[in-house]
């Protein structure tokens, strides 16, 4: 596998592979290798240690931080702020 700048370019044999001369070589042999997670549910925003807090809409700043640049962390979509029912989130 090559990965350059966070990315994977290519996967294959290494007899076919052709990495350049300044590539970083790791051994993964027996162990496995996963790009990423997708986690379908999650409440990332509107929560203030532990508590709901509907005034704030981190879920909104998070986005928009991603869309600046390349996030050097997980990436949130989201389709909006969600709804709730008063007091679920006590």
């Amino acid at each position: 596998m090559l990965i350059d700048n966070g990315r994977i370019t290519w996967i294959g044999s290494t007899a076919r592979m052709k990495a350049p001369r300044d590539a970083e070589m790791i051994d993964l042999s027996g162990k496995f290798v996963m790009p990423g997670l997708i986690n379908l549910h999650g409440h990332p925003g509107g929560t203030i240690d532990l508590k709901q807090d509907p005034k704030k809409d981190l879920i909104f700043k998070i986005r928009a931080e991603q869309h600046s640049g390349r996030p050097t962390y997980s990436r949130v979509f989201s389709a909006g702020q969600g709804f709730t029912y008063s007091g679920s989130g006590e």
